[in-house]
């Protein structure tokens, strides 16, 4: 794997780890549910893409 897929793989991570952030974040302050369940999918859905990046099957 080369060093480009591997910044990639873990840009997707953090990127999702940040939505994951956001989305506790609303949780806690009260926020819209539909926008803490769309932040929860995004963020699943970037750490899907980093851990396919970073793993190829």
């Amino acid at each position: 794997m080369s060093l480009s897929a591997q910044l990639l793989g873990w840009w997707y991570v953090c990127i999702g780890l940040g939505f994951a952030l956001l989305a506790v974040r609303s949780y806690l302050l009260g926020g819209k549910l539909w926008m803490t369940a769309l932040r929860c999918v995004i963020s699943a859905g970037f750490l899907l893409l980093g851990r396919w990046t970073l793993h190829p099957r």
